[in-house]
């Protein structure tokens, strides 16, 4: 750019090539030469025309840094709602629960291998009805329940209820009836070969959530290995295209 155009012309021009962006760039630009303006007319400090569009260019460039800085972080967090692969030679289980006020409770597992495919499923009811902690809680000791009896260690288990993890990796206390879930879970840990504990939030549940709302009958479970039922596949689809 030459330093003999003026402020219209250059705003002439980049009107021609106008796209999203650009509007942006002049919409910004156009609050500096504002800005100059106001300084010319109160502070009496008066630049080319020339010096305020290659000033203004500059501001572009710094808000369009910073910009894109504030895009990495807000991708990162979008990053975190999105179900990932365990590591090699791991599998992870996602689990939920579900309370029926004065019916019962639902406790659900989805389990898929570092591949990101299906390996089991199951959902149980009872018409115990437990307080929503202790029923997450009872949700994960499922969820490990089926890994023992699948072979299926090492292995992650995801929860979205944040309490509930942090009460498995001993950052938080536990009452007296949650302690022994929790105790319970941790001896068979042990048992059973490396247990990891995570928390996921639910968007990245999506499998164990569609999988709460399925009508089965009251004290009984239902189990899928190996092949997911029909109605849960294009959640698991989802997450896969995703990873």
């Amino acid at each position: 750019m030459g330093e003999n155009l003026s402020c219209g012309s250059w705003l002439c021009e980049m009107m021609e090539k106008v796209n999203n962006e650009l509007v942006e760039q002049m919409g910004l630009i156009l609050w500096y030469l504002c800005n100059e303006c106001n300084n010319q007319m109160f502070n009496n400090k008066k630049l080319e025309e020339w010096e305020v569009v290659g000033n203004s260019l500059n501001h572009w460039d710094e808000f369009k840094s910073y910009y894109t800085k504030e895009m990495q972080e807000e991708e990162k967090q979008i990053g975190k709602l999105i179900w990932t692969k365990p590591p090699l030679g791991w599998d992870k289980i996602n689990v939920d629960a579900a309370t029926f006020a004065g019916r019962g409770s639902g406790f659900i597992v989805v389990v898929r291998n570092d591949a990101g495919h299906f390996q089991a499923a199951a959902i149980r009811r009872e018409r115990t009805q437990w307080p929503l902690e202790i029923a997450e809680l009872r949700a994960m000791q499922f969820g490990s329940t089926l890994a023992e009896r699948l072979g299926l260690a090492p292995a992650i288990v995801e929860s979205d209820c944040q309490t509930t993890i942090l009460k498995m990796i001993g950052k938080e206390t536990t009452k007296l009836e949650a302690g022994v879930v929790v105790g319970e879970m941790k001896e068979k840990a042990v048992a059973i070969g490396p247990i990891r504990w995570a928390f996921a939030k639910r968007e990245c549940n999506r499998p164990t959530y569609t999988l709460a709302h399925l009508n089965c009958n009251w004290d009984s479970q239902e189990k899928w290995v190996g092949r997911p039922p029909v109605f849960l596949i294009p959640d698991l689809e989802h997450d896969a295209l995703r990873t």
